[in-house]
């Protein structure tokens, strides 16, 4: 599962990339079927290299809320069971919204 999830983030992450407005970009511009397939092919085809720029797991998804301190591994653990608005996220991401340490419930599966 976490495969797949990755691999559609490398898509959609190559689609953006693709679509970034550069001097010669066309709005509007119909895209026929051969450089569809181009394309396709292009992003099926790629290998890519899971991001190591870090100690963490920066692909993994994880959960936190914004009035919290921890993030947590399980979206279903239950000091989350209450929370109307959860944020997910990387571990990256986490550290980043001063969520420092994991749930010690939801770590210990």
């Amino acid at each position: 599962m976490r495969r797949f999830v990755f691999r559609i983030m490398v898509i959609c992450t190559a689609l953006l990339t693709a679509c970034t407005p550069t001097d010669d970009f066309e709005a509007g511009r119909p895209v026929d079927r051969e450089e569809l397939a181009s394309l396709s092919a292009e992003l099926f085809t790629k290998e890519v290299e899971p991001d190591t720029d870090d100690g963490f797991h920066t692909r993994e998804v994880v959960y936190w809320t914004e009035g919290g301190t921890v993030y947590h591994h399980d979206r279903a653990c239950y000091h989350l069971k209450r929370a109307e608005n959860v944020i997910s996220g990387s571990v990256k991401h986490a550290h980043k919204e001063g969520k420092d340490r994991a749930c010690a419930t939801c770590a210990g599966d």
